[in-house]
């Protein structure tokens, strides 16, 4: 079973399969839904981590409805001003089924998926072949010189 680590509405989500997920509000109506931010995905213990997002994989969702949290009542008072103030919110919250994580077949078994983890890995082989370079001697310090006393 694999999971995926989507990023919306400044919030992070843990997903798989089959769940239902209340997030913040998704101005879009009840249908489908793709995800393309995808921090990370796992599939049957291969785990891709994203450079921020891992490229070609995104996550299918149905939108199911919108819906309200509970109210907050907030209550502003200044001392010794005279001023008080009573305020409430509820937030907007969007449930999402998610349907499937869409990930492109890899080729071969240790196959490089972005060009950074490809750049590092030319690094670290072009690194390790060079032989390092012995650091040169210091120079001695000046002897210091007599001042008066």
């Amino acid at each position: 079973m694999s999971t995926a680590v989507i990023a919306t509405g400044g919030r992070q989500y843990r997903v798989k399969p089959g769940d239902v997920v209340r997030m913040e509000r998704l101005h879009a109506g009840t249908g489908p839904y793709t995800f393309e931010r995808v921090l990370l995905v796992e599939d049957a213990g291969d785990v891709q981590v994203g450079a921020p997002t891992v490229a070609g994989v995104s996550v299918a969702a149905t939108v199911l409805g919108d819906a309200k949290g509970p109210k907050l009542h907030v209550a502003t008072y200044r001392a010794k001003k005279r001023t008080r103030r009573a305020i409430g919110h509820r937030q907007r919250y969007t449930s999402v089924r998610i349907d499937a994580i869409q990930v492109p077949p890899r080729h071969g078994a240790n196959a490089v998926d972005t060009a950074r983890e490809r750049t590092m890995s030319a690094t670290r082989a072009a690194s390790a072949a060079k032989p390092k370079a012995k650091a040169a001697a210091k120079p001695k310090a000046k002897a210091k010189a007599k001042g008066k006393k």
